[in-house]
């Protein structure tokens, strides 16, 4: 008695082929809304402002 696997007729390589289509990818949506949240609250701000003082700091305390 010989027995098959699914692997040898190719149903789950072609089932996993339709799960992986089934998903709905927007990166750039996602890169866009996750950039507009840390606008939002603030972050991107506290960052410029940081990004200020440490060149400020800096150009204080190098030397020539």
């Amino acid at each position: 008695m010989v027995h098959s696997s699914p692997l040898a007729h190719g149903h789950s390589a072609t089932q996993g082929l339709v799960l992986a289509q089934q998903f709905d990818q927007d990166i750039l949506g996602d890169i866009t809304t996750a950039f507009r949240g840390f606008v939002d609250s603030g972050q991107f701000w506290a960052m410029l402002i940081g990004f200020v003082i440490g060149y400020v700091f800096k150009g204080l305390t190098s030397y020539g």
